[in-house]
């Protein structure tokens, strides 16, 4: 039996599916917040003179790690601290509260930040022992973590906000997705697609959906699926949930 996962929202098509016989899963809804335990990111900004990158992947990141820091500390403390943000949200965000921002990417791109960073510090050997503070829903590791661990940097990855009340349901989503328990993710629009990434608090979908195959249901939706990683998409050839779901159910044939 074919196991698909698509979005709460999504009754139509986890009806028709359902009736193909298929097992459908649905995702959490998204409801961004404080976490239950944020100790690692208030120890994280007691001693940030330990640091000397705060990575700000997106908007919530720079939100919500502000909103931590500022209830003790004020902006002087954070001058010998370099900053990177991702997308123009973060940015504006930081620079309104009169933060400096060293390197402002627009968007994320698979290697962009290891490489801005290499490029800033001038060699490989002062790369190694950078330590960066990565604000986040510590749901996703990032490609980029991976890339600084391996250069022997230290990364902190801290969690600063959660993404989604049922934070259990969302580990057990994300461990079905990483040991091979979704076949397929079906995507009914665009925002189906932000709501998911919003969800896994990040925009390389690619790394979360690794071996798990991706049906949307017109070009448009698969347009922004391309936007966060997914190139291997399928489409049916009419933008109909009927047509999207015989895809979708005949995928494993």
């Amino acid at each position: 039996m074919i196991n698909i996962l698509t979005s709460l929202f999504d009754h139509e098509l986890a009806a028709a599916l359902e009736r193909s016989g298929a097992r459908v899963s649905i995702w959490p809804p998204v409801k961004m917040s404080a976490p239950a335990d944020d100790s690692s990111m208030r120890e994280a900004i007691e001693n940030l003179f330990g640091y000397d990158w705060l990575i700000l992947k997106n908007l919530r990141a720079a939100e919500y790690f502000l909103r931590g820091f500022f209830l003790k500390h004020n902006a002087e403390e954070l001058d010998e601290l370099r900053v990177l943000t991702i997308g123009s949200p973060a940015a504006e965000k930081f620079t309104e509260s009169q933060l400096h921002v060293d390197i402002m990417l627009e968007e994320f791109r698979h290697g962009s930040i290891y490489a801005e960073i290499e490029s800033y510090v001038g060699d490989s050997a002062a790369l190694s022992r950078q330590n960066l503070l990565v604000p986040s829903a510590n749901i996703t590791v990032e490609s980029f973590e991976d890339l600084f661990l391996n250069a022997g940097a230290r990364v902190d990855a801290v969690t600063a906000y959660q993404t989604c009340a049922e934070r259990l349901e969302l580990i057990r989503l994300r461990t079905l997705l990483r040991g091979g328990g979704i076949d397929l993710v079906a995507f009914t629009g665009a925002s189906a697609i932000g709501e998911f990434a919003n969800l896994f608090d990040t925009d390389d979908l690619a790394r979360v959906l690794t071996g798990v195959k991706i049906a949307c249901l017109d070009r448009a939706t698969r347009d922004m699926a391309w936007r966060y990683g997914l190139s291997d998409t399928c489409v049916p050839s009419e933008p109909s949930i009927a047509a999207l779901a015989d895809i979708v159910t005949k995928s494993n044939h």
